[in-house]
């Protein structure tokens, strides 16, 4: 598998103070029995598959989300001496996973196609990952700021928009993540704005403007092939390079 990493902003935009570390799983890995096994012995009752076999899980997505789920949470809780098999969890008012025992340790989860994402570290967080499957003209139109809309239908060829709408769309869902609030509630108020020289340009600074003011967050995006990515957190931390763990 070919994984391309891209860092937003240069060093003159970044105070850092708390790491923010970065896991992706790969749903693919289960296709080992080894690999399989190991995640079954670890995972916790809740998401362990209710399976006598590993082949019954090419008909089960929820089961393989869930082994994948396990496998990220595994990795990022290990640091605190936690497992995702020990771990007692509470949720907010728009789903979001907290750590019932632990509220200075803070983490988010996207799933998307054949990967599962996980961000965590010492600060609110808000990951998101986008198997990116077109223009989603009627989502943009509806959900993204008026500026961001136009950039995207003025972009000079398809795959230049759909790599504007997908990185668009999973900087927004990882601010609204981070936030813990409702997509209707921040998607259009929120517009990005770039400080490079391309909005197709990866390794640019990227800030977002709500009301004129630029928010308290900072970000930063991935290009997994075939998937748009982004992480964000509140201001003053570093977030890290993705991490790729698991099977092969």
């Amino acid at each position: 598998m070919e994984l391309f990493l891209y860092g937003l902003f240069p060093d003159i935009y970044v105070k850092s103070y708390i790491m923010i570390k970065v896991y992706l799983y790969d749903l693919h890995n289960l296709e080992s029995e080894e690999e399989y096994a190991y995640r079954i012995r670890r995972a916790s009752e809740k998401r362990r598959p209710a399976l006598s076999a590993r082949e019954d899980l090419k008909t089960n997505k929820k089961a393989l989300v869930n082994l994948g789920v396990s496998a990220v949470l595994d990795e990022a809780f290990k640091e605190y001496g936690i497992t995702e098999k020990n771990a007692v969890f509470e949720y907010g008012k728009y789903g979001k996973p907290a750590l019932k025992d632990y509220p200075d340790i803070h983490f988010n989860l996207s799933h998307s196609g054949r990967y599962v994402m996980c961000a965590a570290g010492g600060v609110p967080v808000g990951a998101d990952i986008q198997k990116k499957l077109g223009v989603k003209e009627a989502v943009a139109r509806r959900y993204f700021a008026g500026a961001e809309y136009e950039r995207i239908l003025a972009c000079a060829d398809e795959a230049s928009a759909e790599t504007l709408f997908y990185r668009y769309w999973t900087l927004k869902e990882s601010y609204v993540k981070a936030l813990g609030a409702g997509i209707g509630d921040i998607f259009g108020k929120a517009e990005f704005v770039s400080a490079g020289a391309g909005d197709n340009a990866y390794g640019e600074y990227m800030t977002i403007a709500c009301g004129g003011k630029d928010t308290e967050y900072v970000f930063r995006e991935y290009a997994v092939r075939g998937y748009g990515a982004a992480v964000c957190a509140a201001k003053d931390a570093d977030i890290s390079d993705i991490k790729l763990i698991g099977g092969r």
